[in-house]
C-alpha cells in the first residue's frame, strides 16, 4: 500500500470515528435530557426563586434550599446552594418550563455550546477537518469524559468552555470586546476568571482588564433589585468563606491541589479517617495557598512567551487545578490546552521529526483526563493507596507542565 493510499484510508478511518463518537454523544445525551440531576437541580432552583419573585438569600441555608427544590418538584436530588447568586441568571430563560422540559432544552443548549466552542478553538489555532490531524483531534474532544459529565448533570461548565473560546477568538482577532465580555460572564455566573483578571495584567491588557471588570461590578449593580443585596452578603458568609476548607470538601471528587493537600493532611472521623499526618488546619491553608500560588506564578511566567491564546488557555486550565472546588466537569475547559498544545506539537514534530518525553506525558496525560476512571471509590483508601484517588488533578498538572516546557524560548519553533 503506498503512502497516498495509506492516508486516504486513515481519513476514512478518522472520519468514522468522528461520525461514531457524535452518535455516542447524541445517544448519551438523549438518554440524560430529561433526568434532573443534582447540579442542573440547583442551577433550576436558583433560577426558578428569582422567576417567581421570591428572596434568593434564604436559599443559602441547605436545609430551606432543598425544601425549595422540592417544591418545585424535584425529589430524587439533594444539592448544595453553593453558587453566586448571578448563577440565577444563566437558566432564568428555561426556568418558567417543568423541570425535566428545562433539562432536555438546557442540554441541547450545552451541545450547541460545545459545537460552537470546537469551531471557534480550531480555527483559532489554524486547525481545520480537511486535515487528519483536525479529524483526529476532533474526535478526541467527541469522548472527552468531562464533557459527558456536563451533560449528564446539566452542568455549566461547557458554558464557560464557549466563553472562554469566544475571548481566545478575540485575542487571535485583536478585538478587545470579544475578549473582554465573556471573562465578565463567566466571573458572573460561576465566579471562573480571577486568574484571567491577572493574565490582562501580565500581558498589559488593561482596556480588557479594566471592560471585564467594569462589566461585572455594573451587572451586580443592575440585578440586585432582581437578586436583592443581601444574597450577596449571605453568600460571602456562607459559601465563600468556607470554600474549600471543610472536610467533605477533601473528597476526591474534587481534583484540585487544595482538594489533595487537605485530604492527606486533615483528620475528620466521617470524610477523612486515613490522613497521612494530621496537621493544623491553618498549617494546610498556608501549604496550599503556596503551592497554588506557585503554580499561577509560573503559569503567568509565560503569559508573554508564546501566542496569547495558547497562554490564555494556560491560565484557564491553571484556574481548574488552583480552583478550592473542582469536579471532573470542570476539566472539560482544560480542552483549549489540549487543542493549542496539540497544535503546537504536530507542527514541531513535523518541523523536528522528534518525538521525545514531552509528547509522551502529553498524550498519557490527555488520556486520563478523556477516559473514565473509577477514582472515587479510592476515597476512604488508607495511604499510599489514596495518592491514586486524584488521576484527573495529576494529569491537569502535567499538561500545565508541558506548556512550561514547550513554552520555552528553546523550544518554540516558527
Amino acid at each position: 500500500m503506498d503512502r497516498l493510499s495509506l492516508s486516504n484510508t486513515l481519513t476514512y478511518f478518522l472520519r468514522f470515528a468522528c461520525a461514531s463518537s457524535a452518535g455516542i454523544l447524541m445517544l448519551y445525551a438523549v438518554e440524560w435530557m430529561p433526568r434532573v440531576t443534582h447540579g442542573f437541580a440547583m442551577y433550576y432552583t436558583y433560577s426558578r426563586t428569582v422567576l417567581q419573585g421570591d428572596p434568593l438569600a434564604p436559599l443559602y441555608d441547605v436545609d430551606v434550599f432543598n425544601m425549595k427544590m422540592r417544591s418545585y418538584g424535584i425529589t430524587n436530588v439533594v444539592d448544595m446552594p453553593n453558587n453566586p447568586p448571578t448563577t440565577a441568571l444563566a437558566t432564568l430563560p428555561v426556568a418558567w418550563l417543568s423541570p425535566e422540559n428545562a433539562k432536555s432544552v438546557w442540554t441541547i443548549l450545552l451541545l450547541l455550546a460545545f459545537g460552537a466552542s470546537m469551531a471557534l478553538l480550531f480555527r483559532t489555532f489554524g486547525l481545520s477537518l480537511r486535515t487528519n490531524f483536525g479529524l483526529g483531534l476532533f474526535a478526541l474532544t467527541l469522548v472527552w469524559r468531562p464533557l459527558y459529565e456536563n451533560i449528564a448533570f446539566g452542568q455549566m461548565y461547557v458554558i464557560l468552555l464557549f466563553g472562554f473560546s469566544v475571548s481566545m477568538w478575540g485575542l487571535k482577532r485583536d478585538v478587545s470586546f470579544l475578549t473582554a465580555t465573556p471573562v465578565s460572564t463567566t466571573l458572573l455566573l460561576k465566579g471562573y476568571g480571577p486568574l484571567i483578571l491577572l493574565w490582562f495584567a501580565a500581558t498589559k491588557r488593561w482596556r480588557e482588564l479594566i471592560s471585564a471588570a467594569a462589566i461585572v461590578l455594573v451587572v451586580v449593580a443592575i440585578t440586585i433589585p432582581l437578586l436583592g443585596a443581601s444574597s450577596w452578603k449571605v453568600y460571602f458568609s456562607e459559601v465563600v468563606s468556607s470554600l474549600g476548607l471543610l472536610p467533605v470538601h477533601a473528597h476526591v471528587a474534587y481534583q484540585t491541589v487544595n482538594g489533595l493537600l487537605f485530604h492527606l493532611f486533615t483528620y475528620d472521623s466521617r470524610w477523612l479517617p486515613f490522613p497521612i499526618l494530621d496537621l493544623p488546619t491553618n498549617a494546610v491553608r498556608i501549604i496550599s495557598y503556596t503551592l497554588n500560588a506557585a503554580i499561577v506564578l509560573a503559569t503567568l511566567a509565560r503569559a508573554r512567551m508564546a501566542s496569547a491564546p495558547l497562554t490564555f488557555a494556560a491560565m484557564v486550565a491553571a484556574s481548574v487545578v488552583t480552583a478550592p472546588l473542582a469536579e471532573e466537569h470542570h476539566y472539560v475547559v482544560f480542552l483549549p490546552l489540549v487543542i493549542g498544545l496539540s497544535e503546537m506539537l504536530h507542527r514541531r514534530y513535523s518541523i523536528t521529526r522528534r518525538f521525545g518525553a514531552t509528547e509522551t506525558l502529553f498524550i498519557i496525560s490527555v488520556l486520563i483526563i478523556a477516559i473514565p476512571l473509577p477514582f472515587e471509590s479510592l476515597q476512604f483508601a488508607a495511604a499510599p493507596l489514596v495518592l491514586l484517588g486524584y488521576p484527573k488533578l495529576y494529569a491537569g498538572l502535567a499538561l500545565l507542565f508541558c506548556f512550561h516546557r514547550l513554552t520555552r524560548p528553546s523550544s518554540l519553533v516558527a
